[in-house]
Order: structure tokens, then C-alpha cells, then sequence
């Protein structure tokens, strides 16, 4: 291989002249945490704040501003053991984690004058000399890093890393001023990708709001007053279960998706995560191949859940329902818009209470009552108003995602040296 010019080989693979390669305990300095549990901190008062690894593993950013960002205290009545407070610049790791999630990380910002401990199933690592804010934070989160964990992590229900472990691992280290302009560059990012978030949860919070209104009666559109009136959902249609698929059926290479009650979600179906077969069964039922806008109900599980098809050549599997709609009395927007509020939901979870598993059955879901307009134009006008704040949501959403596909490609090529920032 032919290794460009200002690039060496090394170890971590070509990288440039000017880069260094350190073992994690050339670079850190690992201190010792504390064990306490979720029940002794609290999101109002106290004088010392805990970093817990749940939090690091699925609330927290990659680099934690402690002026922004909101972090619990250890209760008044823990006697906490004698131990180092977070300073900035320090690196907190998730040990555990349920799968290969283990060894995400946090970066500690301004900290100056905040009391702050490392918490339950982390690592503490403090930085053995100075490096810009920011890029150990993105480092040891990118997927180069992260893959050298992969086969030092163990557990077959609870994933975890021992601490020699990440002592043997190998990381690169820049010149500090590059290391400070990736670590910007990829701030910037980082930024624009929160505020797509906040305006996500915005809509969603405006809809949800909109939802408890209009799809309640309790406010009414301009020209309409029909009342409405209390249905069953079998009063409007009727429930048909799916088809029972054997595994040995099933190849990556079929054009045919099987729906099981993983693929169903709240609101949206993953498609993208569905079994596949070659050719459909001979005895398979027309109702048990699915076309576009049906309403399918999880019935094992994760009871309740509503989702519409939004593909063809989609084959319904056993435990998932699909509701057959009397169109002409009711709009199949509109009541896909009634299911998907958690009042169904909620519903669905108490009628399948008190098995192993939940379960529900066609009865449980027929005999559901909601109230509807009898004017099925009110129908179609509120189903409307709502799809279009999807939309909305969604097109932030599609935006936000570029956004992260366009983050993921710069770390893979910033954070290994094959593109190189112009330093001011």
C-alpha cells in the first residue's frame, strides 16, 4: 500500500506525521467511583451532583456543559466516601450497558466550580495532560475507537468492559490546535443537530396538544356542530389476524416483507427491520397481504401499538391485527389519528394485564369505545390538521438525519487524520 505523502503507518492504521499513537494509560489517569443507585439522587437540591452511567449512555451529549446541562444530586442523607470531583476536560465511561452501547463516553465542560462525582458502573478518567475541550469527547465515541472495544466487551444480558481492558486499548492524539478546530468543527454540527431537536419535541408537544383536543370534541373546527357519538372500533369495522410464518421460510433475498409485532411501533412501521421471504405461501389469505394505508395492532407484547402499512408486497404475520374499515362510516385517516393517542394504548396494556406476556384479542380490541363525529367530513378535516403537523415533524426529522449522516462521515474522516482542517 502506498502511504501518501506527510502519512505514516502505524498500528491505528496510515495516519499523519504530526499525529502521536498513546495507550489509554499514557493519556489517563483512572480514578475510582462511587456505586450509588438511581434512589439516592434527585433532580432538585444538593450539594454534590452525580454523573450515573444511564444517563451517560442515553440522556446526556457528548460533551456535557455543566452551566446547560442538567445533572442530578446525590441525596442530602448519602455519606459519600472520600473521592476526586469531575473537573473539566475529564472523561466519564459507561462500563455496562444492555448491548455494545458499553464504552460510550462523556466529555466534562466547565466545571470550574461545580461539585460533581462519577457515579455508578463508570469509569473516571482524567486526563494526564491538557487537550482541547471537545476532542476526546468525540474520539472515543467514533466507531474507529469504539470497534477496538468490541472484543474485550463481555455478558450475554448485560454487556460490560473491565477498566485493564480500556487501559489496553490505543488512541490517537493530534496537535493540540488540530485537535481544537475537529473538536469546533464538529461542535457546529452537533449544534445544529440540537436545534432541529428542540423544534422535533416542539411540534410533537403542539400536536400532542392538538390531539387532546380535537380528538376529544373538546374544540370543535369552524363549521361543524353534528354531535358525536359513542362507538365501539367493531361498531366500524372488524379485526383480522395475520398468518402464521415458519423461520425456515424466511430469505434476506425475498421480496415478500413479513410485519411481526416488533416492526410495529407507536405511529410509524419499521420496514427497514423486517424478515423477508421468497414466495407466498400457497394457503395464504387475501386479507393477510397487506397494501398501503391498513392499520395494524400489536396484540403480544407491547400491546396496543398502532401503525399504518406504507409499502406493498407486505405480508401480515400471526399476533398482529389488521382492522378492516367500514369506510363508509368512518375516515381511515381519522381513526389511525384516534389509535395512535396513548388513551388506546393505555387501554390495550390494561385488557392484556396479569400473563407472562401481554396479550390481547380481537374481542379486547373490538369492544374498545370512543366517541366520533358523526359528520365524516369533521372526520377527514381533523385527520387533516394532524397529518399535516406529521409532516412537519417528519421533514425536521428527514433534515436532522442529514444532518447526522453528514456528522457520522466527518468523524470517520477528521477524527483519523484523512482530512485535514486548515489550522488558523
Amino acid at each position: 500500500m502506498d502511504i501518501p505523502q506527510g502519512y505514516k503507518q502505524t498500528e491505528l492504521g496510515i495516519i499523519p506525521e504530526d499525529w502521536e499513537v498513546k495507550s489509554f494509560s499514557q493519556v489517563f489517569d483512572m480514578y475510582p467511583n462511587n456505586t450509588y443507585p438511581r434512589d439516592c439522587m434527585n433532580d432538585s437540591y444538593g450539594a454534590i451532583r452525580n454523573i450515573h452511567y444511564g444517563d451517560v449512555l442515553i440522556k446526556y451529549p457528548t460533551i456535557v456543559d455543566v452551566e446547560r446541562c442538567s445533572i442530578p444530586y446525590l441525596n442530602e442523607d448519602v455519606k459519600i466516601k472520600a473521592q476526586k470531583f469531575v473537573q473539566s476536560g475529564d472523561v466519564i465511561i459507561a462500563d455496562t450497558a444492555e448491548d455494545e452501547t458499553v464504552g460510550k463516553c462523556v466529555e466534562i465542560k466547565n466545571a470550574i466550580n461545580a461539585k460533581i462525582v462519577s457515579g455508578l458502573h463508570t469509569f473516571f478518567c482524567h486526563p494526564i495532560r491538557i487537550f482541547a475541550i471537545g476532542w476526546w469527547g468525540y474520539y472515543l465515541n467514533s466507531s474507529n475507537y469504539h470497534n477496538q472495544l468490541l472484543p474485550y466487551i463481555t455478558g450475554i444480558k448485560v454487556s460490560s468492559i473491565s477498566r485493564a481492558s480500556i487501559q489496553e486499548t490505543k488512541l490517537l492524539v493530534p496537535p493540540i490546535a488540530e485537535q481544537k478546530a475537529i473538536a469546533e468543527a464538529l461542535s457546529d454540527i452537533d449544534g445544529l443537530i440540537a436545534v432541529l431537536d428542540k423544534k422535533i419535541a416542539k411540534k410533537r408537544l403542539i400536536k400532542q396538544g392538538a390531539m387532546q383536543q380535537l380528538l376529544t370534541g373538546k374544540k370543535r373546527l369552524p363549521g361543524f356542530s353534528d354531535p358525536w357519538v359513542e362507538k365501539r372500533l367493531g361498531d366500524m369495522g372488524h379485526l383480522m389476524n395475520g398468518y402464521t410464518f415458519k423461520s425456515e421460510t424466511y430469505n434476506l433475498a425475498g421480496e415478500f416483507k413479513i410485519i411481526t409485532i416488533a416492526n410495529v411501533q407507536s405511529g410509524y412501521l419499521m420496514i427497514n427491520a423486517c424478515n423477508r421471504i421468497i414466495e407466498l405461501p400457497v394457503d395464504i389469505q387475501p386479507h393477510q397481504m397487506l397494501k398501503k394505508g391498513d392499520i395494524l395492532i400489536s396484540m403480544t407484547g407491547n400491546v396496543g401499538r398502532t401503525c399504518v402499512v406504507n409499502q406493498t408486497k407486505c405480508l401480515l404475520n400471526q399476533r398482529v391485527g389488521k382492522f378492516d374499515i367500514d369506510k363508509v362510516f368512518i375516515s381511515s385517516q381519522f381513526l389511525f389519528e384516534l389509535l395512535k393517542n396513548e388513551h388506546f394504548e393505555n387501554a390495550m396494556i390494561d385488557a392484556g394485564q396479569g400473563a407472562a406476556q401481554a396479550n390481547i384479542g380481537k374481542n379486547d380490541i373490538e369492544n374498545y369505545k370512543c366517541y366520533v363525529p358523526r359528520n365524516k367530513a369533521e372526520q377527514k378535516a381533523i385527520a387533516t390538521i394532524l397529518n399535516d403537523m406529521d409532516k412537519e415533524i417528519d421533514d425536521l426529522e428527514a433534515q436532522r438525519d442529514k444532518y447526522r449522516l453528514l456528522k457520522s462521515g466527518m468523524m470517520q474522516k477528521l477524527l483519523t487524520g484523512q482530512i485535514r482542517l486548515k489550522i488558523k
